[in-house]
């Protein structure tokens, strides 16, 4: 059952413009290693902090470039495993 829960936290809270990409991913799970991670769909969200008040910015749709910007680091930290490019069609 996916699941998403971040609540980031400032103390004190300073002027800033916070955004996180989040992945719906599904890994390999039929008769390959478990190790493959295909994206499905994304999104962004966040905030804005401006003057001590916080407001929220929408969620927008990413793209699979968007993904993709993403491989290398993910690769990097877990190199057994495959991140495939783009978002996979169902």
């Amino acid at each position: 059952e996916p699941q998403l829960f971040d609540a980031p936290s400032r103390a004190p809270i300073a002027d800033m413009d916070w955004v996180a990409h989040s992945f719906l991913c599904v890994p390999d799970g039929g008769a390959g290693s478990g190790m493959r991670v295909d994206a499905l769909v994304g999104f962004s969200w966040g905030f804005r902090a401006r003057d001590g008040a916080v407001s929220l910015t929408a969620p927008e749709a990413l793209r699979p470039s968007d993904w993709d910007g993403h491989r290398d680091a993910l690769s990097t930290a877990y190199p057994d495993w495959q991140f495939v490019a783009g978002f996979r069609r169902t």
